[in-house]
């Protein structure tokens, strides 16, 4: 039975279904448990921005904050990645998540932004918040590179703008 609704949640964060949600997170249904995919709804609901079921789950359930996805990213690099801001808001303020955790290629929140290197005005906005909240920009990717490099490589000005006045950036031009 655990597992059928286990799955009815991942199915309700998908749809949005905020009170649905909440009632099965209420039956202390396991939030960080995987599906076949190698994601949980917690991690669902932050890649989605379902910021109300994500709040929710903050609050309500029992959060594995090292749990990550298949590809080692945890909820706030999959939020940053898919320009969920009101997401990742949340997640600095009311979680235990690393600002700094590196998924398995070693890129942090802050260089998914670049590597997305989606124009759109949310990802500065993103960074900014990211640098404030005390993103060390000066971590290496297993390449050796850090964002700043990724950033040059993209001329992503915005973003090189906001790392240079940042005291966390290393820059190595």
């Amino acid at each position: 039975m655990e597992k059928s609704k286990q799955v009815e949640l991942f199915k309700f964060v998908e749809d949005n279904d905020i009170a649905q949600a909440k009632a099965l997170i209420d039956l202390d249904i396991d939030v960080n448990s995987k599906n076949a995919a190698g994601t949980t709804a917690y991690l669902l609901a932050a890649s989605l921005g379902r910021y109300e079921i994500l709040k929710y789950m903050l609050e309500h359930a029992k959060i594995d904050y090292s749990v990550r996805d298949a590809y080692g990213a945890s909820a706030l690099i999959l939020a940053t990645k898919a320009g969920k801001l009101k997401s990742v808001q949340l997640l600095l303020k009311a979680s235990e998540e690393d600002i700094d955790n590196q998924d398995d290629l070693g890129f942090t929140a802050l260089t998914n932004i670049v590597i997305v290197n989606d124009r759109s005005q949310v990802f500065p906005k993103i960074a900014k918040l990211l640098l404030v909240n005390g993103a060390n920009a000066g971590l290496q990717d297993k390449k050796y590179k850090t964002v700043i490099e990724y950033a040059k490589e993209n001329d992503y000005v915005e973003i090189i703008e906001l790392l240079l006045t940042s005291r966390s950036a290393y820059v190595n031009f």
